[in-house]
Protein backbone atom coordinates (compact mmCIF):
# COMPACT_ATOMS: atom_id res chain seq x y z
CA UNK A 1 0.00 0.00 0.00
CA UNK A 2 1.10 3.38 -0.98
CA UNK A 3 2.20 6.04 2.19
CA UNK A 4 -1.12 7.74 0.82
CA UNK A 5 -3.13 4.92 1.79
CA UNK A 6 -5.02 6.39 -1.67
CA UNK A 7 -8.29 4.26 -3.19
CA UNK A 8 -8.47 4.65 -6.21
CA UNK A 9 -12.10 4.44 -6.53
CA UNK A 10 -12.05 7.25 -4.05
CA UNK A 11 -10.33 9.50 -6.67
CA UNK A 12 -12.65 11.27 -9.34
CA UNK A 13 -11.02 10.82 -12.41
CA UNK A 14 -13.26 12.01 -14.57
CA UNK A 15 -13.02 15.62 -13.01
CA UNK A 16 -9.43 15.82 -12.96
CA UNK A 17 -7.63 17.86 -15.58
CA UNK A 18 -4.67 16.79 -17.61
CA UNK A 19 -2.66 17.75 -20.40
CA UNK A 20 -5.65 16.46 -22.92
CA UNK A 21 -8.06 16.58 -21.33
CA UNK A 22 -9.33 14.37 -18.00
CA UNK A 23 -7.68 11.50 -16.25
CA UNK A 24 -11.19 9.13 -16.53
CA UNK A 25 -9.41 6.45 -18.66
CA UNK A 26 -6.38 6.20 -15.77
CA UNK A 27 -8.14 3.34 -13.39
CA UNK A 28 -8.10 1.38 -16.44
CA UNK A 29 -4.35 2.12 -17.88
CA UNK A 30 -3.31 0.99 -14.50
CA UNK A 31 -5.15 -1.89 -14.46
CA UNK A 32 -3.55 -2.56 -17.89
CA UNK A 33 0.46 -1.84 -16.64
CA UNK A 34 -0.27 -3.78 -13.60
CA UNK A 35 -1.76 -7.21 -15.79
CA UNK A 36 1.12 -6.92 -18.30
CA UNK A 37 -1.38 -9.30 -20.22
CA UNK A 38 -1.15 -7.17 -23.85
CA UNK A 39 2.05 -5.16 -25.45
CA UNK A 40 0.51 -2.84 -27.07
CA UNK A 41 -1.71 -2.30 -24.64
CA UNK A 42 0.42 -1.68 -22.31
CA UNK A 43 2.32 0.99 -24.39
CA UNK A 44 -0.21 2.66 -25.39
CA UNK A 45 -1.78 2.85 -21.84
CA UNK A 46 2.16 4.48 -20.03
CA UNK A 47 2.39 6.83 -23.45
CA UNK A 48 -1.15 8.27 -22.65
CA UNK A 49 -0.63 8.28 -18.52
CA UNK A 50 2.92 10.08 -19.00
CA UNK A 51 1.85 12.58 -22.10
CA UNK A 52 -0.99 13.57 -19.76
CA UNK A 53 0.61 13.77 -16.32
CA UNK A 54 3.73 16.25 -17.80
CA UNK A 55 3.99 18.74 -20.60
CA UNK A 56 6.85 20.71 -20.94
CA UNK A 57 8.32 20.86 -17.64
CA UNK A 58 4.39 21.50 -16.56
CA UNK A 59 2.70 19.39 -14.27
CA UNK A 60 -0.53 19.39 -13.54
CA UNK A 61 -3.22 18.11 -10.63
CA UNK A 62 -3.17 14.51 -11.71
CA UNK A 63 0.36 14.10 -11.31
CA UNK A 64 0.94 13.69 -7.89
CA UNK A 65 -1.67 11.00 -7.99
CA UNK A 66 -0.80 9.03 -11.14
CA UNK A 67 2.72 9.55 -9.91
CA UNK A 68 1.38 7.46 -6.33
CA UNK A 69 0.08 4.43 -8.28
CA UNK A 70 2.76 4.10 -10.67
CA UNK A 71 5.13 3.90 -7.81
CA UNK A 72 3.39 0.62 -6.80
CA UNK A 73 3.22 -0.96 -10.39
CA UNK A 74 6.75 -0.41 -10.85
CA UNK A 75 7.59 -2.21 -7.93
CA UNK A 76 4.79 -5.19 -8.84
CA UNK A 77 6.36 -5.37 -11.94
CA UNK A 78 10.00 -4.84 -11.31
CA UNK A 79 9.51 -8.48 -9.24
CA UNK A 80 7.88 -9.61 -12.24
CA UNK A 81 10.78 -8.74 -14.56
CA UNK A 82 12.23 -12.39 -15.26
CA UNK A 83 8.60 -13.56 -15.88
CA UNK A 84 7.39 -11.32 -17.87
CA UNK A 85 9.60 -9.26 -20.68
CA UNK A 86 6.77 -6.47 -20.74
CA UNK A 87 7.76 -5.91 -17.23
CA UNK A 88 11.06 -4.63 -18.45
CA UNK A 89 9.71 -1.98 -20.40
CA UNK A 90 7.04 -0.78 -17.78
CA UNK A 91 10.17 -0.42 -15.03
CA UNK A 92 12.50 1.64 -17.35
CA UNK A 93 9.82 3.44 -18.58
CA UNK A 94 8.10 4.68 -15.24
CA UNK A 95 12.09 5.21 -14.38
CA UNK A 96 13.06 7.46 -16.47
CA UNK A 97 9.42 9.28 -16.04
CA UNK A 98 10.21 9.64 -12.25
CA UNK A 99 13.21 11.27 -13.75
CA UNK A 100 11.65 14.18 -15.49
CA UNK A 101 9.31 14.57 -12.25
CA UNK A 102 12.15 14.83 -10.05
CA UNK A 103 13.81 17.59 -12.28
CA UNK A 104 10.49 19.28 -12.45
CA UNK A 105 10.16 19.30 -8.93
CA UNK A 106 13.90 20.75 -8.18
CA UNK A 107 13.23 23.16 -10.86
CA UNK A 108 10.20 24.39 -9.53
CA UNK A 109 11.78 24.45 -6.04
CA UNK A 110 14.69 27.08 -7.30
CA UNK A 111 12.39 29.07 -8.89
CA UNK A 112 10.10 29.43 -5.83
CA UNK A 113 13.35 29.83 -3.76
CA UNK A 114 14.71 32.57 -6.06
CA UNK A 115 11.29 34.38 -5.76
CA UNK A 116 11.40 34.08 -2.15
CA UNK A 117 7.68 33.04 -2.17
CA UNK A 118 6.54 31.30 1.08
CA UNK A 119 4.39 28.80 -0.21
CA UNK A 120 2.06 26.82 2.11
CA UNK A 121 2.34 23.07 1.76
CA UNK A 122 -1.39 21.39 1.84
CA UNK A 123 -1.36 19.23 5.35
CA UNK A 124 -3.28 16.51 2.60
CA UNK A 125 -2.35 15.80 -0.64
CA UNK A 126 -6.14 15.35 -1.29
CA UNK A 127 -6.11 19.46 -1.06
CA UNK A 128 -4.73 19.51 -4.28
CA UNK A 129 -8.34 18.11 -5.83
CA UNK A 130 -10.44 21.60 -4.18
CA UNK A 131 -13.87 21.67 -5.77
CA UNK A 132 -12.70 24.92 -7.76
CA UNK A 133 -10.17 23.01 -9.59
CA UNK A 134 -12.31 19.98 -10.52
CA UNK A 135 -14.70 19.71 -13.66
CA UNK A 136 -18.14 19.13 -12.67
CA UNK A 137 -19.40 16.00 -11.58
CA UNK A 138 -21.44 16.17 -15.00
CA UNK A 139 -21.04 18.62 -18.25
CA UNK A 140 -21.34 18.75 -21.99
CA UNK A 141 -18.90 16.93 -23.51
CA UNK A 142 -18.70 19.85 -26.18
CA UNK A 143 -17.94 22.26 -23.14
CA UNK A 144 -15.25 20.29 -21.96
CA UNK A 145 -12.07 22.53 -23.17
CA UNK A 146 -13.80 25.84 -22.69
CA UNK A 147 -14.07 24.30 -18.60
CA UNK A 148 -10.60 23.20 -18.07
CA UNK A 149 -9.39 26.60 -19.67
CA UNK A 150 -11.42 28.64 -17.31
CA UNK A 151 -10.00 26.06 -14.37
CA UNK A 152 -6.53 26.34 -15.21
CA UNK A 153 -6.66 30.28 -14.71
CA UNK A 154 -7.89 29.59 -10.98
CA UNK A 155 -4.45 27.95 -10.69
CA UNK A 156 -2.24 29.49 -7.35
CA UNK A 157 0.90 29.81 -7.18
CA UNK A 158 0.53 27.59 -3.74
CA UNK A 159 -1.61 25.26 -5.91
CA UNK A 160 1.08 24.53 -8.89
CA UNK A 161 3.94 24.44 -6.30
CA UNK A 162 1.90 21.60 -4.13
CA UNK A 163 1.46 19.89 -7.33
CA UNK A 164 5.16 19.64 -8.03
CA UNK A 165 5.77 19.14 -4.39
CA UNK A 166 3.46 15.69 -3.87
CA UNK A 167 4.84 14.48 -6.93
CA UNK A 168 8.03 14.53 -5.70
CA UNK A 169 7.28 13.09 -2.29
CA UNK A 170 5.64 10.15 -4.39
CA UNK A 171 8.83 9.23 -5.97
CA UNK A 172 10.54 9.78 -2.58
CA UNK A 173 8.57 6.67 -1.06
CA UNK A 174 10.65 3.96 -3.38
CA UNK A 175 13.96 5.82 -2.60
CA UNK A 176 14.87 3.17 0.17
CA UNK A 177 13.41 0.83 -2.06
CA UNK A 178 15.69 1.51 -5.43
CA UNK A 179 18.81 1.89 -3.01
CA UNK A 180 18.56 -1.82 -2.25
CA UNK A 181 18.66 -2.69 -5.90
CA UNK A 182 22.11 -3.54 -6.82
CA UNK A 183 21.81 -7.21 -8.84
CA UNK A 184 19.78 -6.58 -12.10
CA UNK A 185 21.93 -4.91 -14.51
CA UNK A 186 19.39 -4.37 -17.23
CA UNK A 187 18.43 -1.01 -14.91
CA UNK A 188 21.25 0.15 -13.08
CA UNK A 189 21.49 3.13 -14.68
CA UNK A 190 18.45 4.22 -14.63
CA UNK A 191 18.34 3.74 -10.65
CA UNK A 192 21.70 5.64 -10.48
CA UNK A 193 20.30 8.38 -12.47
CA UNK A 194 17.04 9.00 -10.49
CA UNK A 195 18.51 8.10 -7.31
CA UNK A 196 20.97 11.28 -7.77
CA UNK A 197 17.75 13.08 -7.91
CA UNK A 198 15.83 12.10 -4.84
CA UNK A 199 17.25 14.60 -1.68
Amino acid sequence: MNQYSLDIDSISWHRIITTYGTAKEFPQYFKILWDMDNSTQVKNALSEIISNVEHQSTLLPVTPFATVFLVDILKHTYQEMDNHAIAVFIVKEILSFFEVIAECFHDAYEMFFIKQQNIKIFSDIYDILLEEYLLPNEYNEEDEDALIEEIMELFSEELAYNIYYYSYQAILQCKEWLSTIKSNASITQEIQTLLSLLY
